[in-house]
Order: structure tokens, then sequence, then C-alpha cells
């Protein structure tokens, strides 16, 4: 029989939870005696990969009870605060009381108690707790579970086995659509298979490898970034490029043949749809948009000259719920913030690419600090990955 205890007050019985729902905060103490079935407590899915800046769903199962459950106290933690955090969690049907305490080296200590035996002697496959995890930045991290407490309904306790759970932090912002997407020099994190496409026009398009590995970078330090000016020009880097055009081009100057004088090793320049999930091959007479992200190749350094429209100043961007290759508008940084202040309710992430270094920079986080704080700025002429959680528009008139 499960009994909760409290200090200065008496003990009390299962037949009496109800009436003393506060007692339920203090240490959950259990009668004496181990059953002899181990139960395997777990990490659902076993293996998973979350992309920075956004959240995944894991449970923690058990495998089997043989004598029921009165009750239990977990606590959960993840072996990488920096690149994994833990959540919200959730408390299955059959908790009739349940409880969380969070503490300061990110883990979380959960109680739950079976009052009316839902969970009764040889039940399989038992939802102890959902959790939500959140990618901070790409890493590895395990999720760890350490039994406190795990009760049987007679009177004895389980000596339960545990294994843990990875899950992989990565860039996510590729959609999984592309034919062919962009491989910076240092290796990914793992991405979706992407279907094979028919081609009708034969170009040799960025490779994407069915598996990578990421390897953190101690310290993220930005790489050189051109501020335009009226008469400007866009730095390219050897190898891929994210990036953005910062104000309406002049008639005649205004599609991707501006980009004539790039060798691109017969590598593609590439679009994102993210209302039909499909990559867009530009050709010489494709407009070049303000607020939309490129992603080009170039086998060595060079400025590609930019002439700009005078005469047409503002500019609309409607973003779909998803991932969108995005461009800030203006010739000047501009705090995340406030440059995505139009649709501050439905964006999560932002992530640029750092063109010198080749690898992908830590993400701007709605509402983060830090590094991931959103009063970082968003450089004119890069393109970012946004996260939207639903449609959204920013108008600009200027």
């Amino acid at each position: 029989m499960i009994a909760i205890k409290e200090k200065n007050c008496k003990t009390h019985t299962t037949t009496k939870y109800a009436a003393i729902l506060l007692c339920f905060i203090c240490t959950i103490g259990f009668a004496p005696g181990i059953s002899t079935a181990n139960p395997l407590l777990s990490v659902e899915p076993s293996q998973g990969v979350v992309s920075v800046g956004n959240t995944a769903s894991v449970q923690i199962m058990a495998d089997h009870f043989q004598f029921g459950l009165a009750g239990y106290t977990l606590t959960i933690s993840s072996t990488d605060t920096s690149a994994l955090s833990i959540g919200g969690v959730t408390f299955p049907g059959w908790a009739s009381l349940s409880e969380e305490t969070r503490f300061s080296d990110g883990s979380v200590r959960i109680k739950a108690v079976d009052l009316n035996k839902v969970i009764g002697p040889g039940s399989r496959q038992v939802s102890l707790a959902g959790l939500t995890v959140s990618g901070l930045q790409n890493g590895k991290a395990n999720i760890i579970i350490s039994v406190q407490v795990l009760d049987d309904d007679v009177g004895g306790s389980y000596n339960p086995r545990t294994t843990t759970g990875l899950m992989t932090v990565g860039i996510g912002p590729v959609p999984t659509d592309c034919p062919t997407c962009p491989t910076p020099a240092q290796t990914w994190t793992p991405m979706p298979t992407v279907p094979t496409v028919t081609r009708t026009q034969v170009t040799q398009a960025p490779t994407v490898a069915p598996t990578w590995t990421w390897t953190p970078v101690p310290t993220w330090t930005p790489g050189p970034t051109p501020t335009p000016s009226p008469s400007t020009q866009m730095a390219l880097f050897t190898g891929w490029n994210f990036i953005s055009i910062p104000l309406h081009l002049a008639d005649g100057q205004n599609t991707a043949a501006i980009f004539s004088n790039v060798h691109t090793a017969g590598r593609s320049i590439w679009s994102y749809d993210t209302s039909s999930n499909r990559w867009n091959e530009l050709t010489a007479t494709t407009i070049l948009e303000p607020m939309q992200g490129y992603w080009i190749f170039s086998a060595n350094n060079m400025l590609v000259p930019l002439t700009y429209n005078q005469y047409v100043v503002g500019v609309s961007k409607h973003l779909f719920s998803g991932w969108n290759a995005f461009g800030p508008f203006g010739t000047s940084p501009t705090s995340a913030n406030s440059a995505l202040s139009p649709v501050r309710r439905d964006w999560t992430t932002a992530l640029g690419f750092s063109a010198p270094y080749q690898i992908w920079e830590p993400a701007i986080i709605n509402g983060g600090h830090g590094q991931f704080s959103d009063s970082r700025e968003l450089i004119p002429m890069k393109g970012y990955w946004l996260f939207m959680t639903a449609d959204g528009r920013i108008d600009i008139i200027a």
C-alpha cells in the first residue's frame, strides 16, 4: 500500500488520497519488499532527431508490471543541456495524482500515483509520461531515466532496468523535398532521405550525402559580411553561399543573369518554394526578389555588382508554415525581433549560414537568450532559413 509522507503531517493511505492532495508534493514512501519482476523502463523512440530551435516528443515507457503499478518517482535528465533541454511533461490518464519538479541542472523529477489501480497485474507497454525536448544547438544528448521509487500494488517495489534515448540535434532546416541539397564543406547532421527526381535538363547540382556527423564548433565568430551601399557589391565566398537580395534591383539587372560570371562548377542556383515544398532551379531570366533566399555555389571568392531600382521601395513577403528561404529587407543590419515583428507570434527560428567558414551559425530563437537571442541582427544580403508555425506576411513601405 502506498503512503504519502509529509513532515509535520500524518501518514495517509491511498483510501484518503482525495482528501489530502496537497500532501502529494512531499516524498512518496512505500512499503518494504522487492518484486521479483524487473520491468524495463525506456525512452521511446530510442533514437531521434530534432532540429535546432524545434521540439520533439518522447515517451517514458515500461514494458511490464507483473504486480501492477501503485506509483513512481523518476528523474529525467539530458547529458548535454547545451544541445538538448527537457521541456514540458504530460502525464497519462491513469495518473490520479502527478507532480513535476525542475532543477537547476536541467533535470526534471516526475511523480505519479495510480489511485484507481488502472495499471493492474500483468499490464504491458505502459506509458509513464510524455516529454517535450527542445533542440538548442548542434550535437547529441542522451535522455537518462533515474528511478527513485517504482512500487507495485501488493506492497513491494520493483528493481527496474533502464535504457537511454539518444537525440541528435541537427540543423534541420533543409526541406525534405529538395531534389538536391547544398552540402557545406563541414559535415552535417542527419537529414531525411529525399526522393529521386527525374530531370529534363542535365545540370550538376549540390550533392546529398545519406548520413552526416556534426563536429561542434567550440566558439562561433561571425564571418566577414559586407554591408550594402547605394552602389554595392555582393561578396561570394568559395563554396556554398546562402544569399538574399536586400532591395529591388533595377530593370534589366534584376535576373539571375547577374550571376553569369560566377563559376558555379556546374552547379545550379536554387530557390525554395515553401507553398509547394519544392526546390526551383534559377535560369538567366528568373527575377530575383527581395526577401527571398537563394543558394549559389562559387568556385572562388568574388564580388557581384548589384544595381538597385530607386523607384520601387516597398515589398511584401508571404511566409508559409514551415521552413522558408528568407532574407532581410534593407541595407542596414536589423535585430531579428524587429525585422520579424509583423510575424512575431508565428516565427520560431532563423538560421543563417556562414559562407566564409561553410558552417551553420547558432540559431536565432524567438524569445531566446545569449547566443540564441532574437536581439541578434539579420544581415543584408544573407539568406536565412526561417521557421513559421503558421502563415504570415511582412509588408514594408519605405
